[in-house]
């Protein structure tokens, strides 16, 4: 049995809305896409097991470790942003990032 997994499969919707560059109002005009729907395979594993072979592997081999501080910094500011976000009713709210430039969030 494994813990943390699901077995709902992973979906891909191929579908969006293209925007047209309309010269006039009158040839505004919206075309919805809706595409095929693809399921790849992915391998059940538990997350939290992934992530401590990764760091355990990043110290005996000293290469990288595929996470780090500046994700787990990236990480929080959006969750904080997020919340922000749902406090002012959805509002745009600032993320600030690691180049110091900040992107728009709404929730």
């Amino acid at each position: 049995m494994q813990i943390g997994t699901s077995n709902e499969p992973v979906r891909i919707f191929d579908a969006g809305v293209d925007l047209p560059d309309p010269a006039t109002f009158g040839e505004y005009k919206l075309t919805y896409r809706a595409g095929a729907i693809v399921s790849p395979h992915v391998p059940p594993a538990e997350p939290l097991l992934l992530e401590m072979q990764d760091f355990c592997a990043a110290i005996r081999e000293g290469v990288e470790p595929r996470s780090s501080a500046l994700l787990g910094l990236e990480v929080v500011r959006m969750i904080e942003a997020v919340g922000d976000s749902f406090a002012l009713n959805g509002a745009r709210v600032p993320v600030p990032t690691t180049e110091g430039a900040a992107v728009e969030l709404t929730a």
